[in-house]
C-alpha cells in the first residue's frame, strides 16, 4: 500500500493515479526487497520517475519517517495496519492496479511432516 503522512495531498483521496507519483519523494526499502522490486517495476512500466529520498531496511524507520512527513512510501499492509488505524500514517490505493505479492512454501520433498509442521503450514495459507 501507499503511505503517506496525515497532512499530505493523497491523504484525503482513497486512490490516485500511478501518474501522481511522479518526483514525489520516497523512502524505499533496500534494493532486492520484494516490495521495492514490484513497486519498482509497475512504475517502470508506466515511466514514472519518483524521487529516492532515502533507504532504509527497517520498516519500523521506514513507518516513523512518513509519520514525520520525510516522504511517501510503498510497504505491505500487514506491516502498516497498525499505525494506519491510529491515524499516524495514510494508506492510499491505486485506481486500476494492485501491488500484490506472491509468496511459496518450499521444503524438501522427502521432509517428515510432523502434525506441528502441517499446523504450521496451514496457519500461512490463511495469512
Amino acid at each position: 500500500i501507499l503511505l503517506c503522512p496525515p497532512g499530505h495531498p493523497f491523504a484525503q483521496k482513497r486512490e490516485i493515479s500511478l501518474h501522481m507519483l511522479d518526483q514525489q519523494p520516497f523512502i524505499l526499502r533496500e534494493a532486492g526487497s520484494g516490495t521495492r522490486s514490484l513497486f519498482e517495476e509497475t512504475l517502470r512500466s508506466h515511466n514514472i520517475a519518483i524521487r529516492q529520498q532515502w533507504v532504509c531496511s527497517s520498516p519500523a524507520a521506514i513507518l516513523q519517517a512518513v509519520e514525520n512527513g520525510l516522504g511517501l512510501t510503498v510497504i505491505s499492509r500487514r506491516l502498516a495496519q497498525e499505525k494506519m488505524d491510529q491515524g499516524r500514517v495514510c494508506g492510499v490505493a491505486f485506481e486500476n492496479h494492485c501491488l500484490q505479492r506472491d509468496f511459496s512454501l518450499v521444503y524438501h520433498r522427502d521432509k517428515y511432516l510432523t502434525p506441528q509442521l502441517l499446523d504450521f503450514f496451514s496457519r500461512c495459507e490463511e495469512v
